[in-house]
């Protein structure tokens, strides 16, 4: 029996649950259940709409994403803090996907700079991702947007052509390298796309 639970705002206290039982989802609010609804695949693309007894209007739909499907909640048409549409969660993956680009390259450069003295330049470009990961978790849009470019230019399109040349002849770990760059990579643009929709938005929308 899974169960989420969820503030209403950013900081504030968990107030709505979803409870999975069998084939339907239960909705608790402040441990009171308002709703039954289905959680049949095809239900929840289409979405459920739900009326809290605060007068506001609650949203559960699944949505596909990069390889699963997520289920997106919004309160008045606001995602609720820590779900998948919600934009401080989406530059908190891009902060942590810079992190980790940052900790690979380093590892990388310092293993193998005995082999290679190039190598040194790859670590130098670890610290620097490292660096830039506290620009982005302060939510710097010029510092993620530096990391995207660089994880396009240096790592995603060499990937890619590499794996063009080695897919079919033994190139299993390239092909699975390249997926793996994209996916950091879609977590950067994501966060950029989260940082601009702050940005945007009227004030105290997400708040």
């Amino acid at each position: 029996m899974p169960s989420l639970d969820y503030p209403l705002e950013k900081g504030g206290p968990k107030r709505l649950s979803l409870i999975w039982v069998g084939p339907t989802i239960s909705v608790l609010f402040d441990d009171q259940e308002v709703a039954e609804v289905s959680a049949a695949t095809e239900a929840l693309r289409q979405g459920h709409q739900i009326s809290l007894p605060d007068n506001s209007l609650l949203s559960l739909q699944l949505k596909r994403g990069f390889l699963v499907s997520q289920l997106h909640i919004t309160r008045n048409g606001v995602p609720l803090p820590n779900t998948p549409s919600d934009p401080y969660r989406k530059i908190r993956n891009a902060a942590q996907a810079t992190f980790m680009l940052g900790g690979l390259h380093i590892l990388i450069g310092l293993t193998l700079s005995t082999l290679d003295s190039s190598m040194i330049l790859i670590a130098i470009l670890g610290i620097i991702f490292f660096g830039l990961g506290f620009a982005v978790k302060k939510e710097s849009f010029l510092a993620l947007l530096i990391v995207a470019i660089a994880q396009l230019v240096f790592n995603t399109i060499p990937s890619l052509i590499n794996m063009s040349t080695t897919f079919g002849t033994g190139g299993f770990l390239s092909v699975a390298s390249f997926f793996f760059r994209l996916y950091l990579f879609y977590l950067l643009v994501v966060g950029l796309g989260a940082m601009w929709s702050i940005r945007t938005a009227p004030s105290g929308k997400f708040a």
